[in-house]
């Protein structure tokens, strides 16, 4: 079992340095990069909303990662924006001329479970993840990648 925290200032550069480091924590836990690739993309939604829309600038936003193997818990915590709604109820798409508010549907669409959750101060999203069983076996496909070598994400 994997288990890392991050946490950042509230900045444009801080969304790729959190969805490294939850990256490198499913390389650890076994997870190849095929199915990594959803769980950052979803990651990577949330983080950049808690960034614009849930945070004052350099405010902490923080990344909590728990996985093993099979299963990845990701919460991604912001610390709230005087006067912005905390997003609980289900996301909806927006209309198709709207080139903006596809984040909270992406990570509704990629998760096993995407919820949002009002704390305060701020919004927590909760995302979980399973990996997809190699038809025939129900085991997992194993495609290696070496793990990360990143030195600032602190697994505990």
């Amino acid at each position: 079992m994997v288990r890392l925290r991050a946490g950042e200032p509230a900045s444009p550069p801080a969304t790729r340095r959190l969805v490294e480091c939850v990256a490198s924590g499913l390389a650890r836990a076994g997870w190849p990069t095929d199915d990594r690739d959803d769980v950052v993309l979803a990651v990577d939604e949330a983080v950049q909303n808690a960034i614009e829309h849930g945070s004052e600038p350099h405010a902490p936003v923080e990344v909590e990662l728990e996985a093993d193997g099979d299963r990845a818990h990701v919460r991604i915590r912001d610390r709230g924006r005087p006067g912005a709604p905390t997003p609980v109820h289900p996301p909806t798409p927006p209309e198709p001329h709207e080139i903006r508010g596809r984040g909270r549907v992406i990570m509704a669409a990629i998760a096993d479970d995407a919820r949002w959750h009002e704390r305060a101060p701020g919004t927590e999203v909760e995302l979980r993840f399973s990996r997809p069983p190699v038809a025939g076996d129900g085991r997992h496909q194993e495609r290696v990648s070496p793990p990360s070598t990143r030195s600032d994400c602190p697994v505990t």
